[in-house]
């Protein structure tokens, strides 16, 4: 027994021994098998990686190759539309001359010679029978011939000046045409920019053409190196910062507080329905998508119930006031309001489109309840108008522009163009859109002194426009015209002669340096006066010098001549900003916030009355202000409409925009 015992512990021992050894030899199989596993499939996700790798780049290849042709291409159909443009004009001037030259000698030849025949045969006709009494003959003749001479010199005067307005008829034809052509063909920006080397001839042809004294010789050389050395200094720095910017693809991340839908997830074919075999490695990169929301408008029901307190002996019944909307028995909300005004005066959406797309949405509205509704609102925030011109006209600094804004005349079944007056506090950036009535256009002297009546304020920038030429008789106001309105003819002539123009838009772009140069140093109040007395006044010194010079034998009807003229016959008041510190260069803001009414009004063509236009005036006034103070429109609109009713008189400057803080922001 014991021999036997001890057999069966050696079999057992050497079982266990060949049981260890076999899971010894599987660990060992396993291990070797996953790192077979792992490399294969390291080698399979190299592969992979370099096929997509050689794929996309062979894509971007033959897009970069496809773009590389397309830009080819549209710069070949730029440079085909520009010539074909050029040609146009060209021909249209040509056009132009040949008919006037071919009236010319239709008029000399038909009018002119039948008058003299006429005139001489008639005379002949007379000596014949006056032959009985020659000396009465030749003195009736001698009177005769003066009488001709005379019709025939008056005459040809009248055809002359017939011939003289017909002609510049047809050259203004001409060049609002070339101007047309050059807005639809051709490029629409005025930059001109010029290299070192052309600046540096521009400079020495100033010296060679107009005779400087020593002293102006100095300064014109002064303020070339400055312009020169600031030119220096950006052209470095702005090499240094495009080297340290890292350019990405440009694509804006979707805003965090925008609400997402529930996540859906992907999974690969044969996953579903068999999970338990699968097991999940790594959760994947969530992509994101825009969408737009399937529902816009959302009813919202008010309900009031009747209650009674239970510990109450006499069971009073209790019950909310009635919700008010903004209008009486209207199920109009401030917000529907807010976003109708602003898809019209700020998105450009005419009501008519508003309301079809409303009605794709399922809600049906007529166009008398939406103008209705628009009349309602302007009604409400008519006050708030009133409050912020009395601002806009209590300031010290005003800019102002105006634009056409064309009314539908029942009577003559025809628009008519009326306008629109902006004015614009320098300071606060905050305008006013005024409509007139003192003119028929909306526009005259009378309009506009209606306007300025109780201002106190002490310099208005604006263009060339007569309008406003009162002004400079009045003590205490300055009148100040735009550097880019006098710099606009100058480019104008850039192809008419392109000797002087260069040297002009040389002037302006240095005059405008001086302003960046102001900008980029952050000077204000006197300092910035002085600053501008010591460097842009002698540049504006220079430029009248040569363009009193260079005018000298241009003829009148050329662009090169308007321009130069535009400058001398307003250099006071384009020169007066220099001492006002808070006054800018040029009137660009002031024509960049009337935009939105030249936008809109393109997208629904005229008012139907003088009333509908003062309210279009209301909202791009203040919807004017909220663009400028950066502030929500519609948010704003909202919040008016919804406290403008609860708001004591006294209060009410604490819904314009100035003063409006948006608690959603």
């Amino acid at each position: 027994m014991a021999e036997k015992y001890a057999n069966a512990v050696g079999q057992l021992s050497e079982a266990n021994d060949r049981a260890a050894h076999a899971e010894h030899d599987l660990q060992v199989e396993r291990i070797t098998r996953q790192d077979l596993i792992d490399e294969e499939v390291a080698r399979r996700v190299a592969e992979a990686k370099e096929r997509i790798r050689q794929e996309v780049e062979a894509e971007l290849a033959e897009k970069a190759k496809a773009l590389a042709e397309r830009d080819k291409a549209l710069d070949q159909r730029e440079a085909e539309v520009d010539k074909k443009a050029e040609n146009i004009a060209q021909n249209i001037s040509e056009q132009v001359r040949q008919q006037m030259s071919a009236a010319k000698t239709r008029f000399e030849k038909t009018a002119l010679a039948r008058l003299a025949d006429m005139f001489e045969m008639f005379m002949q006709a007379f000596i014949a029978l006056g032959d009985k009494d020659s000396a009465k003959g030749q003195e009736l003749l001698s009177q005769y011939r003066q009488a001709a001479k005379e019709a025939e010199d008056a005459l040809t005067s009248e055809i002359k000046d017939k011939l003289a307005k017909v002609e510049a008829n047809s050259k203004s034809k001409a060049d609002q045409i070339a101007s047309l052509v050059r807005m639809i063909f051709t490029q629409k920006r005025e930059r001109v920019v010029f290299s070192k080397e052309e600046r540096e001839t521009i400079y020495d042809e100033v010296l060679s053409s107009v005779d400087f004294t020593d002293e102006e010789k100095r300064h014109y050389q002064e303020c070339r190196d400055f312009c020169e050395n600031f030119r220096r200094r950006k052209a470095i720095k702005k090499l240094l910062n495009s080297q340290k910017e890292q350019k990405g693809h440009g694509r804006n991340p979707i805003p965090e507080d925008m609400p997402r839908l529930a996540e859906k997830i992907l999974w690969p074919d044969g996953y579903l329905g068999h999970e338990d075999e699968y097991e999940i490695v790594y959760e994947g990169k969530v992509q994101e998508f825009i969408v737009p929301a399937k529902v816009r408008y959302f009813v919202q029901p008010y309900r009031r119930p009747v209650v009674r307190r239970k510990d109450d002996p006499m069971q009073h019944l209790l019950q909310s006031p009635c919700y008010e909307g903004v209008f009486w028995k209207s199920y109009a909300s401030a917000e529907l309001l807010a976003q109708l005004e602003c898809c019209k005066y700020v998105l450009h959406q005419p009501f008519n489109r508003q309301i079809k797309k409303m009605k794709q949405d399922g809600l049906i509205l007529s166009p008398s309840t939406v103008d209705d509704w628009h009349q309602g609102v302007c009604d409400k925030i008519e006050p708030l108008y009133n409050l912020q011109k009395e601002r806009v006209m209590s300031s010290l600094l005003l800019g102002a522009d105006g634009s056409p804004f064309p009314i539908l005349d029942c009577e003559k079944h025809k628009t008519v163009n009326h306008y629109l007056i902006q004015y614009r506090s320098v300071q606060t950036g905050i305008p006013i859109f005024l409509v007139n009535t003192k003119n028929k256009h909306g526009r005259g002297t009378a309009d506009i002194m209606d306007n300025l009546k109780d201002w106190k304020g002490v310099a208005l920038m604006c263009d060339a426009y007569s309008g406003y030429d009162w002004l400079k008789k009045i003590n205490g106001r300055i009148l100040c015209r735009c550097v880019v309105h006098a710099r606009r003819p100058m480019e104008r002539a850039l192809k008419e002669n392109p000797k002087l123009a260069r040297i002009g838009l040389l002037f302006y772009q240095n005059i405008n340096l001086i302003e960046e140069i102001i900008k980029e140093k952050k000077l204000q109040g006197e300092e910035k006066a002085q600053f501008r007395r010591d460097h842009a006044e002698p540049l504006w010194e220079n430029f009248k010098l040569w363009a009193a010079s260079a005018i000298l034998g241009l003829p009148k009807d050329t662009n090169i001549f308007k321009a130069l003229n535009y400058m001398l016959r307003n250099y006071t008041e384009l020169t007066n900003y220099i001492d006002i510190p808070d006054m800018p260069l040029d009137n660009n803001d002031t024509e960049r916030l009337i935009r939105d009414m030249v936008m809109g009004k393109k997208s629904y063509l005229f008012c139907r009355d003088l009333d509908a236009c003062k309210r279009a005036a209301m909202m791009y006034s203040l919807f004017g202000a909220c663009k400028v103070l950066d502030k929500n429109p519609e948010r704003w609109l909202c919040y008016v409409l919804k406290h403008i009713d609860t708001t004591p008189e006294d209060k009410l400057y604490t819904l314009l925009p100035e003063f409006w803080e948006d608690g959603e922001q």
